[in-house]
Parts: structure tokens; sequence; C-alpha cells
């Protein structure tokens, strides 16, 4: 099969995948002037019109030849009777600003003025003129970097143009070695412009190129060939842990109104490990989409705390989001995040009273309720990891009330000899302070017995001579109403 013909095959399996006719639509083609984005620009005109073929080219102005290069591929345009779109902008004051690499800074400047281009010309496809040596030297970046399968399956023939979700990014000829492509120009008298900074290996990818490749390949010549293989094997099984991190979100994630994104603590923990990681990544992306920069460390670091860490503790990842543990949920967010709405608040009466036995409706579904049992072994009491429920011990004619806390307002924990402020107790266990002034209380009239969720008092310890004692219950009610 010929370079057109791979070029048709791409467009026409791309068109199936869109469910688009492509070749009747227009597509931006990202020109450089180099072999091969001419000899891509050359096929597509042999199987698309000239006047749904849009060029499009970005001088970095990093060569003192980039002006000339831009001048090339504006007469290559006019030659082709095809619209054409240039603009300069200076990479290297981009990427000091930035603190991205030139390389990085390059890609990135790219991407955002071919997104521009098409949609000033209602192009929903971009194409470029990546090959299978550029898959290739991707591949091994990705694994130098130490990235999973998402990173050693490589470039996608077609995918979403990053950072532009909306539109489409194909790349017909990463099946095409440089070596056909520069066989194609050279059969079509085509006159690419050589980029000399190719050759440069203070460039990452260049080194590969030129040093680490060449090493290599005298361990095994066909190291392009097997790492093409790699890339073709992790791309099906990227594809299955796709599916079934899908399946799983479905039944353990979600996405709030208010920015955050939650996935249900015990259900992400019934997952094997490499879907819990993809989880998490999944999450991340849904707060922000197309998110590149969450490495292994940091996806580690948020599945150790998730699994191990306690009620409130929480990691910073990159871009500003943080991952918090709530009682039945770890929480994805990014920002100030109005958190009210998923703890147990007290209604706006100021005190309720709570029997026994009998319950306390709290506010956004949440319910609070005691019953009385005659005495547990202690040890089965001191076993209790449920958060949610407690057991104390009060006189038979005392009363509860559940409220806010009071100004001021005192505990005394568990062993302690003496109280302790409610308010440092609260921030102690990194209760939102948003959360704090309608935090359900459980107290008698003259002292707290229970922050629900998070200490008991002393004075409300059971012993081994109570022949009753009370069962305390803070649980949010699952109904179709309720806001989970």
């Amino acid at each position: 099969m010929n370079l057109v013909e791979q070029v048709t095959a791409a467009w026409q399996a791309a068109g199936q995948a869109m469910e688009r006719d492509l070749f009747r639509e227009p597509v931006v083609v990202g020109v450089s002037g180099g072999p091969d984005s001419l000899a891509l620009l050359h096929a597509l005109g042999q199987v698309i019109s000239a006047p749904n073929l849009i060029i499009a080219h970005l001088d970095h102005q990093l060569r003192p030849t980039s002006a000339e290069e831009a001048q090339f591929v504006v007469r290559i345009a006019s030659t082709m009777a095809a619209r054409c779109h240039v603009q300069r902008e200076d990479i290297s004051a981009f990427a000091q600003k930035s603190g991205l690499s030139i390389e990085e800074a390059g890609r990135v400047a790219r991407y955002r003025f071919l997104a521009e281009v098409a949609r000033w010309e209602g192009a929903a496809l971009i194409a470029v003129g990546h090959h299978a040596d550029d898959q290739v030297e991707t591949i091994l970046m990705n694994f130098l970097r130490g990235s999973g399968s998402a990173g050693l399956r490589g470039m996608p023939v077609l995918g979403g143009l990053p950072g532009a979700a909306d539109l489409w990014l194909i790349r017909p000829l990463l099946d095409i070695t440089r070596a056909e492509i520069e066989s194609y120009c050279q059969h079509h008298n085509l006159s690419p412009r050589f980029d000399l900074s190719n050759i440069d290996t203070t460039y990452h990818r260049n080194r590969l190129r030129h040093e680490l490749l060449p090493t290599l390949a005298t361990y095994n010549p066909q190291v392009h060939r097997h790492l093409r293989q790699l890339a073709a094997i992790m791309t099906g099984e990227d594809d299955l842990l796709n599916r079934l991190a899908e399946d799983a979100w479905r039944s353990v994630g979600s996405v709030d109104g208010d920015g955050q994104v939650r996935l249900n603590r015990a259900g992400w923990q019934s997952h094997p490990l490499a879907l819990r990681r993809r989880l998490l990544r999944h999450a991340a992306n849904q707060i922000i989409p197309g998110m590149r920069n969450i490495g292994f460390r940091s996806v580690e670091a948020a599945r150790t705390i998730a699994e191990t860490g306690q009620t409130g503790s929480r990691i910073n990842l990159p871009n500003g989001l943080e991952i918090r543990l709530d009682y039945t949920d770890l929480v994805i967010s990014r920002g100030p995040v109005d958190l009210t709405s998923h703890y147990p608040q007290v209604a706006a009466k100021p005190s309720l009273y709570l029997a026994i036995p009998g319950s306390v409706d709290l506010a956004q579904g949440w319910r609070l309720t005691a019953d009385r049992r005659r005495a547990m072994d202690l040890e089965l009491i001191r076993q209790n990891r449920d958060p949610w429920q407690c057991f104390i011990a009060i006189p038979s004619d005392c009363e509860l009330m559940v409220r806010s806390r009071q100004p001021g307002e005192r505990i005394q924990p568990l062993g302690m000899e003496s109280g302790t402020k409610i308010k440092e107790v609260m921030i102690n266990r990194k209760i939102p302070a948003s959360a704090r002034n309608r935090w359900p209380i459980i107290a008698t009239h003259s002292h707290p017995v229970w922050i629900v969720g998070h200490v008991l008092d002393e004075r409300a310890r059971v012993h081994d001579d109570n022949e009753w004692i009370v069962h305390l219950r803070c649980f949010r009610e699952v109904n179709d109403s309720a806001e989970l």
C-alpha cells in the first residue's frame, strides 16, 4: 500500500469512527514545510478538493530562516489554491514565561494555533504529519518517563486535539516511516525545507533519535518495529482497562454540581489495584479534562492515603487538585467548595430533644438515632471502627439534646482528665470551617457527650458495671430524593 492509499484508508477509518464523510468536510493541515507535513499535504491533495484544504503554519521564530519557511508554505498553498493561515509567535519568550521547555512550549502553541484556525474556518478535523519514527520516539520517551499503558500506547491515529475537546486530531502517517516519506517527496519532486534544529541534540527528542535509538539498535536491530508492536499491545490493553474503569465508574463515581468528584470509598477499594489507580486518574480528569501531569508518584500518594488514611485526611495533586477523605467517599476538588451539603448539619432550630429510643432528623437527609441496650462486652465496644456510631453510659433519667456548639464550649475526650475547646477539636479533626457552626453535638443538660463522628466525652464512658447503655448512630438515608 503506497502513501496515498494509506492516507485514504486512515481518512475512511476516521470517518467511520466519527460517523461523518470526511472527504467532503474542511480539514486544517498543520504544515511546517518539512518532509512529513509536505508529503501529507500532497497526499491529501490527491483525495480532498482544494476548497476543503486549509493550511496552517506557525512561525516559532526560533531560526533565522523561519520567515522564509513561512513564505515557502504560503507559496505551496497558492500553488494548490488552498486557503492558508500563518502566524508568528515568540516560542522562546512563551517558554520562559510559562516555565515549559522549548519543545513543550512549541507543542502547546501549535495546538492552540491549530484550534484557532479550525474554529475560524468551521473545521472539526486537524491533520498533522506525525509518522512511524515519531511514534517510536514518543513511546521510548514515555517509557523513560515511567509512563503506564496510556503512555506506552503512543499517539493515536485519531483522537481529541489536546486542549480542545471539541476538535479532532488525525495522524494519517503513523504507519509510514521517515524513509518512506522522504522517498515519496523525492518521487513527486517535492522540495521540503529541512529544519537544522532536528539534529541539535540539546533537545531531548533529538538525543533519543540520534543517540539512544542507534545504540539500542546495536542490541536489537528490530528495536523500532518492536517498540511499535509494544504500542499495539498497550493500545489493546489500555482500551480494555478503560472499558473496565468506565463500568466501575458508573457504580462508584459521581460528579457533584458544586465542582467536586466523589468516589465511594468502599466500592473503590473493592476493585483491583490497576482499576483503583485508573479511577483516581479518571476522577481527576472529570475536573480537568486532558490533565497530563498527574504522574505515578502523585497517584500512588493519593491511593495510599485513600486506602489507609482517616476521615479528614487530604493530599494535594498537581494543578491545584485535592483529594480528601470524607466519611464514606473520596472527594476530589479544585479550589474552594461548599462542603456543608455532604456533612451532617443541625437544622435551624437551636436544640432538639433526642428520645431514647428515638431519632432526630438533620439537614440534607441525615438522621441521628438512639436506642437503649443491655451492657455489651467492653472489648466489642473498643473494637468499634465506625465513626458514625458510638456507645455511651448515662443515668436512666438523663435527657439527650442535639444541638450545635456553643461559644467557648469544652469537651473532655475519652482518656483525658481535663477538657479542651470543641473549636480546637474540630480544627484538629479537619472538619471544614463551613460545616463547624452547625455540626451536630449530642449533649446532656450539663455537658457535651459526642461530637458526632469524632469525639466521645469521658463522662459518658461505658464501664463494666453499666447495666444499660445507649447506642447512638448517625447516617444519611438513601432514597430517591436524597442528594448523595
